[in-house]
This record gives C-alpha cells, structure tokens and sequence, in this order.
C-alpha cells in the first residue's frame, strides 16, 4: 500500500507527539510511585508507634477482648497482612510468652513457639516492623507488623489507565487538526505539482520507448497539450514557495519543450548516421570473417608443417642413425661370411678325409690295420687335422658371437623406433632405455668420446617409451656433436636418480659450453647454431615439448664455456598426460 507525502508527514508528527507522551506519562508514574510509597512508609511507622501505645494497657492487663478489638479494627488498614502482639508477663507470671494477632486473616493465638514460624510468607509482604511495648518504663512485650506495598502499584496503574484514555482522545483530535492544516497549506498544491510531474513522466516514457521520428513529433504534441492542460490548474493566489515552485516549473517545462524540439532535429541526423554505421559494420565483419577464416587456413597449414617437419626431423635423426647401423652390422657379417667360407673348405677337407677311411676301411683286411693307420696319418697331416679341429670352435663361437651382436642390433633399433604415440603411456626403465639408445648410436659416439654411466636408478615411470628414446638420443647426440666440433676425444656422462616424488636424468658432455647470449632461444623452435643443411633447429624444442608438455616434467641446462654442459631431465613418478 503506498502512503502519501500527506499521510507520511502526519503520521510522523503524531509518532513524535506520542514519544513524548510517553516519556510525561513514565515520569508522571514514576512520580506517583515515589509519593505514594513515601506517604506509605511515613503511614507504617506511625501506626506501628500507635499499635504499641494504644495497647500498652492491654498487654499489662491481658485485655484480650480489647486487643481483639484492635486488631480486627487494623485488618481493615490498607497494605497491613498481618499483627501480633507478643507478651513475656501476662498475669505476673515471668518466662510465659503468649502470641496474639492475626496473620493472613488468620487469628494467631499462641501460648508459646517463635516469631518465625507465626510469620507470613515473606513472598506476602514487604516491609516488616516491629516496636517494643513499655508500661511505666519496663518492657513487656512486643508488637509485630507486615504490610504489603503491592496496591500501591495497583492505584499507580489505576491512574495511568485514565491518562492513557486522555492521552488517546487528546492525540486523536491533535492529528485531525493537523492532517486538516497540512491539507489545506501542503497537500493541495503539492498535488498540484504531483499532476504536473506525472505528465512530464508519461510522455518521457513514451520517449523512451522508441527514437523514430514519428515518435519524436507525438512526443511534441503530447508536451504540447500537458502544458496547456497545466495552464488550466486553478490554485489558490499565495505568496509562498510552492507557488514560486509551480511557476518556475511552468518555465522548465517550456525549457522542455525546446529541448524536445533540438532532439528531434539530432534524432533524424542520428538514425541516419546509425545505417551508414550498420552498413560500415556489416562490411568490416565480412572482411573480419574473411580475414579469420584466411588465419585459420594459415594456422592448419602451419600445424602441419610443423607436424613435417618434426616427422623430418626424426627421419633425418634415424637416417644418421641407420649408417652406423649399417657400419656395425657389416662388421660381424664380414667375419660371420669369412668363417662359414672356412668352415666349408675344412668341411670338404673332412669329405675327403672320411671318404678315404671308408674306402680304406672296405677294401682293407684287419690284419692291414697299420697300413690303414699310416695312411689316415699322412691324410691328417695334409689337411692339418689338428689345427682343423680347433678352429672349427673358434670359428663356430665367433660366428655365434656375431650373430648375437646383429640380433642386438636390429632389437634395439626395433626398440628404439617405438610408437611415440601421445596415448602410450605405460611403466618405462628409464636405465634400459638409455642403453637401447646407446646400442643404436654407438657408432656416432665410439669414435669422439668415452661414455660412463652412473645409473643409480631403482624405480619405474609411467611414460612413453618413444618419445624417451627420441629425447634421450637427441641429447647425447647433440652433446657428440659438442665434443666433436672441440677435435679432441671427450667424455660423456650418463646418471640417473630418484627422490620420493621424481626421477632425474643428467646427460654431461665435454664439449665447448653454450654461450649465454643464446641460453634463452636454445629451446625455441627452428633456433640452432649448426650451420645451413645440417640441422632443423626442432631437436631440443621437441625434447622441450615431450618432457615438460607431454610429460609435466621439466627440461633445464647448466653450461659453462670451454668446460662443458649437462642437461636435466625431471619427471615425475606418476605421470599425469597433458591434455
């Protein structure tokens, strides 16, 4: 429900009234209160002190009838709940204490007991007095008296009530009378003024709506007729500041009313100026959209260079390895070739030698046994017999020797060219890799350094065994080509190691360094320091990229000039594949 600004004003105004009737009407309680229990008190102490006196002769005497008249006299005293007399000498008989009264309507008569339990419960009054009765100087007994100040808050909230009632009647006709003055001076012409801004609201929404022309000129003409239907307000003639407020809004509404009329005018000029922007705009996203589809097409082109070029960079890796493959596989398949060429002349010598003994052996009576022996004898030694069968051993185990290392070979280049797919993921020994790759390269690293491993590593991880190998043979062959180009015969060092969470690969040559101008580009791509034709510039940016992309590993380096340089392989345990 919304109030009026009328409605809200009164309403405050007889808030504040009410507080401070509030606050006069508690101090005018509190007030009470105090008097009352004033007079109160004063009224206890004085009928106590009269209590005492009036019966002094009644206790002397033990005037019972008298006593009771008295005390059913003092019920009817306001606040009082209770009286006892208390006497030591009733009829000259010292030590007999008797208790005479009335507690709670209850008449008390006791010949002995204690003050305490002839009592009321001290929850029924609140003041408790007691005064000594005296004849002629000596003291013969007490008077007890309880009274209760409750009905004094009871008279308290008596008299608020009818305040209260006053105080309503007082405010209702105190808020009629300035609901009917506020009316009259601040309501009226402030309605007046609520009419007006309503219409200046109406059509400013209708502005909002829409920025067309044809609803810039209903705008004018909705102006136009609220001015005049303002001009029509009939007010009373006053010298005050609404009235002063009413003309100077007739003002800002002819103000308004030009305003409308300019913004007409820029409204044209701006829907025109919005289709030559709508058409500019239309025709920067074609040539946008153009431009991004030319990107994309550039983007996949490049992807897939890349992707050749990585491809080339393996081939040409593995073309450098496949002559020392050849070299080493020629060596043993000369020997093996010349030894089976052996074997087949003893073998004939053997032909030769057997056949002779059988011949011999059909043709010949036992007794010519000797003659047979001397025979086979001159036999032997034509063909050296004895050499003969020691070098068909040695020829044998060298032949077997051969044909062991070729079988090696052609495993760990087997071994060595692994799917490096992304998905193959599986526990790797980092150690027998490092010695595959060995295997292969050999050929590349016999001739320019002696290589030493330190593999202390005792764990497995979870990695791509391709892609290791294609790391692992990168970097020590970068690190040959580094001791190569010194001309002097270095050394290679190979350790591997492990802690609780990763495992360390470090590969130290004894080449020239890397200067520390080119620390920073050593891993970008297409960045290297061979000359033209002999090197991509992708080796050590795919190294980068399978161990710290593909692997969540780290690749670093530490290389100092005419001393050498170690590359860092860390990855860990368990590896995550990137996604």
């Amino acid at each position: 429900m919304r109030l009026g600004i009328g409605q809200r004003l009164n309403i405050t105004l007889v808030s504040v009234f009410i507080f401070f009737c509030i606050i006069f009407m508690a101090i005018n309680i509190f007030y009470f209160l105090k008097i009352s229990k004033e007079s109160f008190e004063k009224k206890i102490n004085e009928f106590s002190d009269f209590s005492a006196q009036s019966n002094s002769e009644n206790i002397w005497n033990f005037d019972t009838q008298n006593i009771d008249t008295f005390t059913r006299s003092a019920s009817s005293e306001e606040g009082l709940i209770g009286i006892v007399f208390e006497s030591a000498s009733f009829n000259q008989e010292p030590g007999d204490h008797i208790f005479y009264g009335f507690v709670s309507g209850k008449i008390i008569d006791i010949k002995s007991g204690n003050i305490d339990k002839i009592a009321p419960d001290k929850n029924l009054y609140s003041h408790h007095l007691q005064r000594n009765i005296t004849h002629n100087g000596n003291s013969i007994g007490k008077v007890y008296l309880y009274f209760s100040d409750e009905y004094i808050y009871t008279n308290a909230i008596n008299h608020s009530g009818i305040f209260v009632l006053g105080l309503v009647i007082f405010v209702l006709l105190y808020s009629v009378t300035i609901y009917l003055l506020i009316k009259r001076q601040l309501l009226n012409p402030l309605k007046n003024i609520h009419r007006l801004a309503l219409g200046v609201s109406g059509f400013t929404f209708y502005l909002n709506e829409s920025v067309s022309q044809e609803r810039w000129s209903n705008v004018q003409q909705l102006l136009s007729a609220e001015k005049i239907n303002q001009k029509n307000i009939v007010m009373e003639k006053r010298n005050d500041e609404l009235s002063d407020f009413m003309e100077t809004f007739f003002s800002v509404l002819t103000g308004f009313e030009l305003v409308i009329s300019q913004l007409s005018q820029y409204s044209a000029q701006l829907q025109t100026m919005n289709e030559e922007l709508e058409t500019r705009i239309a025709s920067r996203t074609a040539e946008l959209e153009d431009s991004h589809k030319k990107v994309f097409e550039s983007l996949h082109t490049l992807q897939q260079t890349k992707s050749q070029l990585a491809q080339q960079e393996k081939l040409a890796s593995i073309g450098q390895l496949a002559a020392g493959v050849a070299h080493e596989i020629n060596n043993p398949i000369g020997y093996v070739g010349s030894n089976i060429n052996r074997l087949a002349d003893y073998f004939d010598d053997m032909k030769l030698l057997l056949g002779a003994m059988e011949n011999m052996i059909a043709l010949t009576p036992a007794e010519s046994a000797s003659n047979i022996q001397s025979e086979l004898a001159k036999i032997k030694h034509k063909i050296d017999y004895n050499f003969l069968m020691e070098d068909v051993s040695s020829v044998i185990s060298e032949s077997q020797e051969g044909v062991s290392r070729i079988k090696d070979i052609v495993q760990s280049l087997k071994d060595f060219s692994h799917n490096t797919d992304d998905q193959n993921f599986t526990e790797t020994d980092i150690n027998a890799a490092i010695k595959t790759t060995l295997k292969v390269i050999n050929n590349e690293l016999k001739y320019t350094c002696d290589v030493i491993l330190d593999l202390q590593l005792e764990r497995l991880v979870t990695a791509n065994l391709g892609q290791i190998h294609q790391v692992i043979s990168n970097l020590i062959v970068n690190a040959s080509h580094a001791i190569k180009a010194t001309n002097v015969r270095g050394q290679l060092t190979i350790l591997t190691y492990s802690d609780d969470d990763f495992v360390y690969v470090k590969i130290s040559d004894t080449g020239g360094g890397i200067p520390e101008a080119i620390h920073s580009k050593i891993f970008d791509p297409f960045f290297t320091t061979k000359p033209i034709g002999q090197g991509t510039g992708l080796g050590l940016n795919i190294c980068y990229d399978i161990i710290v992309n593909k692997h969540r590993g780290e690749l670093s380096f530490t290389s100092k000039l005419n001393i050498g340089t170690t590359f860092t392989i860390k990855l860990p345990l368990t590896i995550g594949r990137s996604t």
